[in-house]
């Protein structure tokens, strides 16, 4: 199957999804237009999960949404994070902890000593973590460094997240998967359990987040699930395909020979003032 014939495959294909793509292969462009297609077809009340990590990349995303024409609806485009707090902690912490405070999010369980055990938390949350949990909650203090952490154990006690979330989105879409950690595959994999069609965009040779502990690994999981489709986009419209070759031969992956060269390579002594003038 040719790279046109994918991209018309991952708009047609209404389950779970996976796509790996390579840099310059069209992969923004297919999920916009997957974005559009689903979005075409629900009522206004309805939506999608958009989810980019950083700002730039979801402002970006919605931009391009924009400038198709796309009605946005009921959805959400954003960061994980923003999704953890604004859809899942502030609306349901409160049928946890039956306060309703005015919440304020903390960047990191370290700058407070007494919260600072929840640093450690997993989604295997300990009785004493929970009641922790819940202080900082009545607080209405949000850790950003465990906002995951705080919206699995939400999701896993009110029942009621479910509910919304099946009310109200029909897909969640994560671009640069390779980066998600563990607890925001858990979630992902949750929401799809929900019923909410997984779309998951990564490209394995790629870490940006790599010192934090976050590999592909996760996104390798998906391709080898059965409740999840692969899709590949690998061609790369951006740069001639020796350019391509080159770059995955620093990978260790060997591909097809290109006879016609449009890279060298050199060794130069000294910094980029000597590779400039060279």
């Amino acid at each position: 199957m040719n790279q046109q014939m994918n991209k018309k495959a991952i708009l047609n294909y209404n389950g779970n999804t996976v796509v790996t793509a390579n840099p310059g292969s069209g992969k923004t462009y297919t999920v916009v237009e997957k974005i559009g297609k689903v979005l075409h077809d629900l009522p206004s009340y309805k939506g999608i999960i958009a989810i980019s990590f950083t700002n730039k990349a979801s402002d970006e995303l919605k931009k391009r949404c924009k400038r198709k024409g796309i009605n946005a609806k009921s959805s959400f485009f954003g960061t994980i994070d923003k999704f953890y707090i604004s859809e899942i902690i502030i609306p349901f912490a409160s049928h946890l902890t039956h306060v309703m405070p005015e919440y304020q999010v903390v960047e990191s369980t370290e700058t407070e000593k007494h919260y600072s055990e929840l640093g450690m938390i997993t989604e295997n949350v300990t009785k004493e973590q929970g009641a922790l949990l819940k202080e900082a909650l009545c607080k209405g203090k949000i850790f950003l460094n465990i906002s995951g952490e705080m919206a699995w154990y939400i999701m896993c006690n009110v029942p009621g997240v479910r509910k919304y979330m099946q009310s109200r989105y029909s897909h969640v879409f994560i671009d640069e998967y390779q980066d998600c950690g563990k607890i925001q595959h858990d979630i992902f994999l949750a929401l799809c359990e929900m019923g909410i069609i997984g779309v998951a965009v990564g490209d394995v040779n790629q870490a940006i987040y790599g010192f934090t502990n976050r590999f592909p690994r996760y996104l390798l999981e998906l391709i080898g699930k059965d409740d999840f489709e692969h899709f590949e986009l690998s061609k790369n419209h951006r740069c001639h395909p020796s350019i391509s070759e080159y770059s995955l031969c620093l990978y260790g992956i060997s591909k097809e020979i290109i006879e016609d060269k449009r890279i060298f390579r050199v060794s130069v002594d000294g910094n980029e003032v000597n590779i400039a003038k060279r």
